[in-house]
């Protein structure tokens, strides 16, 4: 037996799937939901095998009400069943923790199977929407065939991600000198430049890495341990 929560906004098509899920044995539908709170409650308080969110054009809180009913229970696998297999509105509301894309049209009369084959941990997608995978798919690789655009975004992804790699060697010695509580005169004499010079890279840094002030500087050294000892805040003016 599958046990699952129904959301959907609108009370006519709230009633016309409650009466398709009747037709199932094997589901039993706990509660239906219309919006994100009752999303939430009912996930959190009933943690039901499947939440069920109906999709159609028009809906816009699809993406809230998954991420946060998934925060509210572990137990909780989020399916999506659209009205139709229009390609926009499937873009539109992509989710990372989907366990299962359905389209009424075609996977209404195998539900229970589907959604027994979720809970026990497998990802069901409706052939007819994983075509608009395949092709999407299919028009990345071509656009990035020469393979030159392919690194080029690796090593942007990289910097984006770790925003130390961007950094040139002089400017990642200055970091792990203001990571060991160095004063901009100390760092300037251990490394044979003027004060100014160290003052001038440190700006560099902090444009390179996003950070607004020394202080963000210091809170990245120790949270990717560039230094074990938490330094103290340095004179760099």
């Amino acid at each position: 037996m599958v046990s699952l929560i129904l959301i959907e906004k609108d009370k006519k098509e709230r009633f016309l799937l409650q009466n398709k899920l009747a037709l199932h044995k094997d589901l039993q539908l706990k509660e239906v939901g219309k919006d994100l709170n009752n999303a939430i409650w009912l996930t959190d308080s009933i943690k039901p095998d499947i939440m069920l969110i109906y999709v159609k054009q028009g809906y816009k809180e699809t993406i809230d009400i998954s991420h946060l009913a998934k925060l509210a229970s572990q137990h909780t696998s989020v399916v999506l069943l659209y009205a139709r297999a229009d390609e926009a509105l499937i873009r539109e509301n992509l989710l990372e923790n989907t366990a299962g894309i359905l389209l009424e049209s075609s996977d209404m009369d195998h539900l229970s199977e589907i959604l027994t084959r979720v809970k026990a941990g497998e990802h069901y997608i409706n052939p007819t929407i994983g075509a608009y995978f395949y092709r999407a798919l299919i028009s990345v690789l071509k656009k990035n065939s020469s393979g030159a655009p392919v690194v080029k975004k690796q090593n942007e992804s990289v910097k984006a991600d770790f925003p130390v790699a961007s950094l040139s060697k002089n400017e990642f010695a200055i970091l792990t000198h203001i990571a060991k509580g160095r004063s901009g005169k100390e760092i300037a004499e251990r490394m044979g430049l003027k004060p100014g010079t160290i003052r001038n890279y440190v700006v560099t840094i902090k444009r390179k890495m996003g950070l607004k002030t020394l202080a963000h500087l210091i809170n990245y050294s120790i949270t990717h341990d560039l230094n074990r000892k938490r330094p103290r805040l340095p004179d760099l003016h």
